[in-house]
């Protein structure tokens, strides 16, 4: 899956190449959303357990993940270009092509909403969170490509509670153990860190923040749908939450 990783970040930009935007609307971001959606596809795909799930699992698995995937490869992906930076002035590579800086950008949510300061003032409050819970998490504690896959991999296969049978159940708890193996051997023989509970608590922790973060943020968006404050209806719920 590492492999897959830096597959699908052949074509990041270095961070003196990435456009800073300072405003975009939602048509924008859906063609973002759409590039990110086909790319988390295929990176999940590389997967042996993943290509062998009955498509309804495939696309059950992916929806309840693929936010979360997304938001936390593009934090890493900060972090690797910007450093501490990523923090202190919350720079944000949003794309391969386009950097944001997250306390200023602009989100034109017209399209979507007859209270646009509101439902932007919204997703701020969770996008400091991101930053504050988890860029500086990562940094703190100088995450590696390793680590990274295998938050990326745990964020795939934390399948409680999610709506999928109980095979798929059954192949995540597998493919939880063996990633946890491959990461046991990874810190015993390649880092020689045999004292690591420490800094795996300290991940466990991050991924922790990342779904505690987008839970309270669906539950937000789903107050708000409820209370119609969108003008629009999104096709597949859960999916761009």
């Amino acid at each position: 899956m590492q492999h897959a990783l830096l597959r699908h970040r052949r074509t990041q930009r270095c961070a003196s190449d990435l456009k800073m935007v300072d405003s975009f609307n939602l048509m924008d971001f859906m063609s973002f959303w759409e590039v990110h959606i086909y790319a988390t596809a295929e990176w999940m795909m590389h997967c042996n357990e993943f290509a062998q799930l009955p498509l309804e699992q495939k696309v059950a698995l992916f929806k309840n993940s693929w936010a979360m995937w997304r938001r936390f490869e593009r934090i890493t992906m900060s972090v690797e270009l910007f450093g501490w930076k990523a923090v202190h002035e919350k720079i944000y590579s949003l794309t391969d092509q386009v950097a944001v800086k997250l306390d200023s950008v602009k989100f034109d949510v017209s399209m979507l909403t007859d209270d646009p300061e509101s439902i932007s003032g919204m997703l701020q409050l969770f996008s400091g969170r991101l930053v504050d819970e988890v860029t500086r998490g990562c940094l703190e504690i100088r995450l590696d490509p390793i680590e990274v896959v295998y938050v990326l991999c745990t964020l795939v296969w934390h399948v409680e509670g999610k709506p999928v049978n109980r095979e798929t159940q059954s192949v995540a708890e597998i493919y939880r153990e063996r990633i946890s193996d491959d990461l046991h051997n990874y810190y015993t023989h390649v880092t020689k860190t045999p004292n690591y509970a420490g800094r795996l608590i300290k991940i466990m922790s991050i991924v922790h923040c990342i779904e505690d973060i987008h839970y309270e943020r669906s539950k937000v968006m789903e107050l708000a749908k409820i209370f119609d404050v969108f003008k629009v209806e999104l096709s597949e719920k859960g999916l761009f939450d």
